[in-house]
C-alpha cells in the first residue's frame, strides 16, 4: 500500500525528467544547427515538452532555435514570428540574454530584406543586451552570442555599401571566433573579410582571405560559409573576364548548398551562373540557371514575405485608422465642449447647467484645473489710484 506522501517524488521526478529532457533536446538542436532541418525538428520537440510543463524558458530557448534554423532555412518569415514570440516571452521573465538573441534574429531579417537602418539598430540592441547578460544561459555561451552579433552587424553596414566599416567588425568577430576556438563560425568571419576586401577593390587580398575561407569552411564542413565564399570568389573572377574560374565557383557553391539544402546563397549563384552562361552564348543553360534563380529567389523573398509584409501593413493601416478615429473623436469633444460655453457679457460668468459660476470654478470643475489667482498691471495701478499710493498695493 503507497501512502499520499510517496506521491510527490515521483511528481517531481517527472518534472525533473521533462526539464531534462527540454536541455537535451535543445542541446542536440544547437550541435545540429548547420543541418537545420534536423536542428528545427528538435527544436519543435523540445518546445513541446516545454509548453505541456508551462515551461517559459524553455519554451522561449526552444522557440530561438526554430527561428535560427527558419533562417538557415531561408523561412525568413517564420525566423522572424518565431523570434518575436520568445522576445515576447523572455521580456516577461525579464532574460536579457534571451531578449538579446531574439533581437539578433530578427535583426538579421531585417538586413534580409534591406531595411538596414532597422537592422542595424535592432542588432546594436541586441549586442548591448547580450553584453550586459549575466553568462550562461540555455542558449549557450554568451561570448558566442555577442561575436555572432558583432558579424552581422558587419553584414548590415557592408549592404550599406558602408565595407570600410563592416571590415572593423568582421575583422573583431574572427577575433572572437578564434578565442573561441570555433572552427565553423572562424569560416563564416574568414568569408566575409575576403568580401569586404573584394568591395573594397584589393582583390587580391580579397582571393587569399576567400580562399582561407574555403579551406577552413571545407574542414569544418561548414556549407554557408563555403557557399558564400566560392560565390564571391566567382565574381571577382567574373569582373576579371576569367570566366571558367568564375563557372566553376558558382557550380561548386550551387552543388553544395543544394547537396545540403542550405539555401541562403542559392539565388546568387544561379544568377551569376545565368550571366556567365549568357557571356559563352550558352542561351539553354543560362535561361534554365535563370529560372533557377527567379524559382529560388520566389521561394525565399516571394509569397511568404509578401504575405508577412502585407499582414504588418495592414496591421499598420489599422493602427493609423485608430489613431485618426481617437483625434477625431477628442476633436468632436472639443468642439462640443466649445459649442455648451455660453459666458455673460456682462459678469464674465459662465453658466453650467441652470447655474451661473466663475470661470475659475467651471475649469476647475469641467476640466480639473489647479487655480492661481494673479493681477494684471491695469488693475493694479487703478487699484494704486484708488488707495492714493502710486508705489505700493
Amino acid at each position: 500500500m503507497t501512502s499520499s506522501s510517496s506521491c510527490s517524488p515521483n511528481r517531481e521526478t517527472a518534472f525533473s525528467f521533462d526539464q531534462a529532457s527540454i536541455q537535451k533536446f535543445i542541446d542536440a538542436a544547437k550541435e545540429k544547427r548547420y543541418v537545420p532541418e534536423e536542428s528545427l525538428s528538435l527544436a519543435q520537440e523540445a518546445e513541446k515538452i516545454a509548453r505541456s510543463i508551462a515551461d517559459s524558458l524553455g519554451t522561449a530557448t526552444a522557440l530561438i532555435v526554430q527561428s535560427h534554423a527558419h533562417f538557415r532555412l531561408g523561412q525568413y518569415d517564420q525566423a522572424f514570428e518565431k523570434a518575436q514570440e520568445a522576445h515576447q516571452l523572455f521580456s516577461a521573465l525579464n532574460d536579457d540574454f534571451g531578449k538579446g538573441d531574439a533581437l539578433k534574429t530578427i535583426g538579421c531579417v531585417y538586413i534580409v530584406l534591406q531595411q538596414l537602418d532597422q537592422g542595424i539598430q535592432t542588432l546594436q540592441e541586441a549586442l548591448s543586451l547580450l553584453t550586459s547578460a549575466p553568462d550562461g544561459h540555455l542558449l549557450g555561451e554568451k561570448r558566442y552570442a555577442i561575436a555572432v552579433t558583432l558579424m552581422n552587424i558587419g553584414s548590415g553596414y557592408f549592404y550599406k555599401r558602408d565595407p570600410q566599416n563592416a571590415l572593423l567588425y568582421y575583422l573583431n568577430a574572427l577575433d572572437q571566433q578564434e578565442k573561441l576556438g570555433n572552427a565553423h563560425s572562424v569560416a563564416d568571419c574568414l568569408a566575409n573579410v575576403g568580401t569586404c576586401y573584394s568591395a573594397l577593390n584589393e582583390k587580391e587580398k580579397a582571393i587569399e582571405w576567400l580562399e582561407r575561407a574555403i579551406r577552413a569552411a571545407k574542414s569544418s564542413q561548414n556549407v554557408g560559409a563555403l557557399s558564400a565564399a566560392l560565390v564571391n570568389l566567382g565574381d571577382i573572377y567574373f569582373s576579371r573576364n576569367e570566366l571558367d574560374k568564375a563557372k566553376a565557383c558558382y557550380l561548386e557553391s550551387a552543388s553544395v548548398a543544394e547537396e545540403r539544402n542550405f539555401r541562403t546563397y542559392l539565388p546568387n549563384a544561379y544568377r551569376f551562373l545565368a550571366q556567365v552562361y549568357e557571356q559563352e552564348g550558352d542561351y539553354k543553360q543560362a535561361l534554365d540557371c535563370y529560372k533557377k534563380f527567379m524559382e529560388e529567389h520566389q521561394r525565399q523573398f516571394g509569397a511568404h514575405v509578401d504575405q508577412k509584409i502585407k499582414s504588418l501593413e495592414i496591421q499598420f493601416a489599422v493602427e493609423q485608422a485608430q489613431k485618426q478615429a481617437q483625434l477625431a473623436a477628442q476633436s468632436e469633444k472639443i468642439k462640443q465642449l466649445e459649442e455648451m460655453v455660453t459666458i455673460c457679457a456682462w459678469s464674465g460668468k459662465i453658466k453650467m447647467g441652470d447655474k451661473w459660476v466663475r470661470v475659475e470654478d467651471f475649469l476647475r470643475e469641467r476640466f480639473g484645473f489647479k487655480i492661481t489667482h494673479g493681477i494684471t498691471e491695469e488693475m493694479a495701478e487703478k487699484l494704486r489710484r484708488e488707495r492714493g499710493n502710486p508705489k505700493t498695493l
